[in-house]
């Protein structure tokens, strides 16, 4: 079960860096190149997709933070 739930992490944590990307290529495009690259989508999904993936992932480091530091290791 531990490594199904690091495997979620894992992938959690690449949709997060993906969307970062994604928004990086939205400022530089709006502001430096003045092409739309989705500037209006961009709301929405921070508020329904990635805003929550966030809080799932924190809370997901914080749980296996606590759960190494107070639960005895088996072998």
């Amino acid at each position: 079960m531990r490594r199904l739930w690091d495997q979620f992490l894992m992938f959690n944590l690449l949709f997060l860096g993906i969307s970062f990307l994604w928004f990086v290529a939205l400022v530089l495009g709006r502001y430096a190149l003045n092409i739309d690259l989705g500037w209006n989508i961009w709301p929405q999904a921070w508020t329904w997709v990635i805003n929550p993936s966030l809080g799932i992932f924190f809370m997901g480091v914080l749980i296996s933070w606590l759960q190494s530091k107070f639960l005895p290791r088996t072998k």
